[in-house]
């Protein structure tokens, strides 16, 4: 088999993951929300943080009318990275970025009390079992992990992100990224092997428990209270220094310089990034009121 072929199923399986596993139930968070929302005010201009949660079950109302007056004032988006939207170009690097010779089998990189839950989420991955077993173990890690997100009845689609790109798009607003889709994935790539391996076990460890903490999340999300987002790491990813390092502290400190320079040319911007990354003293708000900004929690 060649690395082209595992490329193509690879592509396939990242197109077609959010429709192929149908959801047992899906999460449902009744009324209206009102997740958290910064503005930091220029001389003329204003810049809206705004803490988001990629995917959401379909009908979900978080979109206050103070939401909708910050879009509507904003002149651009600028979110984690754009071009997320494009799910054939997002698929490609993720198929070239995630599959390398030399893999060694899925079960060969995991407890073995966790090879039934391999076996279990591998019937809802296209493609043959050795594609799994030919990406590196944080690729894995994530294919597995939209498995689930599909299981909830979660989709890009209804994601905050989602929302906003066609808004602005539609207002023939300017849209980019704080990062490229390549550099996201490279900060997975980039982790040592036994952080990668982490990651997966922690996908596979916590498959029955996905449910209850995405609504736990989702509700802490809906009632403005970002930190609830991450303050329970006990046993997570980001319980490791490195990966919490990689994945979360380090990109928002070189968010908030980017951010910074936007603040000081008295732009009009939206951005729009994970709500974990508006969390505690190393979130982006805290960040950059270390910087000498007035930063106001609006919502």
């Amino acid at each position: 088999m060649t690395s082209r072929w595992f490329v193509s199923v690879l592509l396939s399986i990242v197109l077609t993951l959010g429709a192929c596993s149908k959801p047992l139930e899906p999460v449902r968070i009744e009324g209206e929300g009102a997740p958290a929302l910064w503005k930091v005010q220029g001389k003329t201009g204003a810049v809206w943080l705004f803490g988001t949660v990629h995917l959401l079950p379909p009908d979900t109302d978080w979109q206050t009318p103070l939401f909708q007056q910050a879009v509507r004032q904003s002149d651009s988006l600028l979110l984690e990275a754009s071009g997320l939207d494009d799910q054939k170009a997002v698929a490609q690097i993720f198929a070239n970025m995630g599959v390398s010779g030399g893999q060694p089998k899925l079960t060969r990189r995991t407890d073995a009390v966790l090879h039934p839950v391999i076996d279990q989420l591998d019937e809802a991955v296209p493609g043959p079992r050795a594609v799994l077993d030919h990406m590196e173990s944080w690729a894995a890690a994530l294919t597995l992990a939209s498995v689930q997100s599909a299981d909830l009845g979660l989709n890009q689609g209804s994601g905050v992100e989602q929302v906003l790109t066609m808004r602005f798009r539609a207002e023939d607003k300017s849209i980019s990224g704080l990062e490229t889709i390549s550099e996201q994935f490279g900060f997975f790539d980039r982790l040592p092997e036994k952080d990668q391996r982490l990651m997966l076990d922690s996908v596979l460890r916590n498959r029955d428990k996905n449910r209850p903490q995405f609504e736990k999340m989702l509700a802490a999300w809906m009632r403005g209270a970002p930190d609830a987002v991450i303050i329970d790491q006990t046993g997570s990813i980001l319980a490791s220094p490195a990966i919490r390092e990689a994945l979360l502290d380090g990109r928002n400190r070189n968010w908030a310089a980017q951010i910074a320079k936007l603040i000081d040319k008295d732009a009009s911007v939206f951005v729009a990034v994970g709500a974990a990354h508006m969390a505690g003293k190393g979130g982006v708000p805290a960040l950059l009121r270390e910087m000498g900004y007035k930063v106001e929690r609006v919502q």
